[in-house]
């Protein structure tokens, strides 16, 4: 089993007043949103930046699929993100990837 958010996202720099506030540099850009999946349910958005999930960096594509892991799947997972230039947090439901 594979846990997945139905997202596309690409790493981007923080900008220079979030860096410190969410004490990272960068984060993931969501480029695209699956129409029904998990992401889309729990209201993540197209320009929202990923910072972190459950505490846990998301700084590039590999950090997101390392938090993904089917132990995951079904279980809810906090999403620590930037929308408008504000810090912003999202409950999602991991999917299972099939």
């Amino acid at each position: 089993r594979r846990g997945y958010l139905g997202v596309g996202v690409q790493p981007v720099r923080l900008p220079d007043g979030l860096v410190t506030e969410v004490s990272q540099e960068t984060g993931l850009l969501v480029a695209s949103v699956e129409s029904g999946g998990p992401a889309d349910k729990g209201g993540l958005l197209v320009g929202d930046i990923i910072v972190s999930i459950d505490g846990a960096p998301s700084v590039h594509m590999d950090s997101l699929l390392a938090q993904l892991g089917g132990d995951r799947v079904g279980h809810e997972a906090s999403l620590h993100l930037v929308r408008g230039g504000k810090p912003h947090e999202i409950t999602v439901v991991i999917g299972e990837r099939k």
